[in-house]
């Protein structure tokens, strides 16, 4: 059985993609449990009810499961948001799109915690994570500045700034805590303080968009 360039061990039968399937399942269950310092093959093949020579068998080593994880998880986040977020660009009131928006943002984020904080520390000194991350941001980027555009007839570089904050917030969110960033903890307003500043980038460049 030859080995594939991104160190992923092709599989050759069903039964084998389904293994394969187990292990990048069990893997993401580590990372947002454990973390990445909680990711070894022996976590991995105990999640997966597996063994480390089946997991071995299918990976080169730590690095190739990461980035293959990796890819499977920037893959559904993307899919999950299209779904997430259609009845949220379908809401009428600005506000109210901004306020779920915001929720549905911060929550995503939370969610997968420790796996964020991997991809993102890793991507670092890695250059196949760091290229598929930034794959992934972009298309991101360009989803919501369409949308907001659309939504709020502003500029795309007011839509592109408001996504930035979006953003900004979340990635703050992942790699420190609140008094980290502040000295003190998040103030329960801090969504509503958010949403007021993406709010104000959209209207104050020409937006038509109403409550």
């Amino acid at each position: 059985m030859s080995d594939e360039p991104n160190g992923m061990r092709a599989p050759v039968q069903a039964r084998s993609h389904e293994s394969t399937e187990r292990i990048l399942d069990g893997a993401l269950s580590v990372l947002d449990r454990a973390g990445l310092s909680g990711l070894t093959m022996a976590a991995v093949a105990n999640e997966a009810a597996m063994s480390i020579g089946a997991i071995y068998h299918r990976f080169a080593d730590r690095r190739h499961l990461l980035i293959a994880v990796q890819d499977r998880f920037l893959s559904r986040l993307e899919r999950d948001w299209l779904n997430t977020s259609a009845p949220i660009w379908a809401t009428e009131d600005r506000d109210e799109q901004l306020h779920r928006l915001v929720a549905a943002f911060t929550e995503t984020f939370a969610t997968h915690r420790n796996a964020f904080k991997a991809f993102m520390v890793t991507g670092n000194d890695d250059p196949g994570l760091r290229a598929r991350g930034n794959e992934s941001s972009g298309r991101f980027a360009a989803y919501f500045a369409a949308q907001l555009t659309e939504r709020f007839g502003c500029p795309p570089d007011a839509a592109e700034a408001a996504y930035r904050l979006l953003l900004a917030d979340a990635v703050l969110s992942i790699m420190f805590s609140p008094a980290e960033v502040t000295g003190a903890s998040a103030p329960a307003a801090r969504p509503a303080h958010l949403v007021a500043a993406i709010r104000a980038v959209l209207t104050a460049a020409g937006s038509t968009g109403t409550n």
